[in-house]
């Protein structure tokens, strides 16, 4: 599996759990993307490879989505996009030179957390951290 943002993978010494930060949905395998929306008990239509490969043509956010892999099966994932802070126009020209400011975000309407299969916990730390 490619990934873009590839200073952003992580490995956990202590499992068998990897998690990664993806540039694109397209990166993302659509078949198992799709298949852990299905499996597990929160996913959504938000959540599937077609709504976020949607949102990624439509929308001008950096798309930042986290997928944890255990054992090379994907078994989480938290879709989210960086889009620029707005600020206001006194000081936003000031600090947009000097500092890159985004935050990250769920993909509009506003849903679309993480989805999960097995250990939620120890998932959700893989996908948090």
């Amino acid at each position: 599996m490619s990934v873009i943002l590839e200073d952003e993978v992580q490995s956990d010494p202590d499992d068998s759990f990897d998690s990664a930060v993806y540039g694109s949905i397209e990166e993302i395998n659509k078949g198992q993307l799709n298949n852990l929306a299905a499996q597990s008990d929160g996913g959504t239509l938000f959540h599937r490879y077609e709504w976020l490969a949607t949102v990624e043509d439509a929308l001008d956010h950096e798309p930042r989505h986290v997928m944890t892999m255990k054992s090379g099966n994907p078994v989480g994932f938290l879709p989210n996009f960086a889009k620029d802070i707005p600020l206001p126009s006194s000081i936003g020209g000031l600090i947009a030179e000097t500092l890159p400011l985004e935050i990250v975000t769920p993909p509009p309407p506003g849903y679309g957390g993480p989805i999960m299969t097995g250990d939620k916990e120890t998932n959700l730390s893989h996908l948090l951290n």
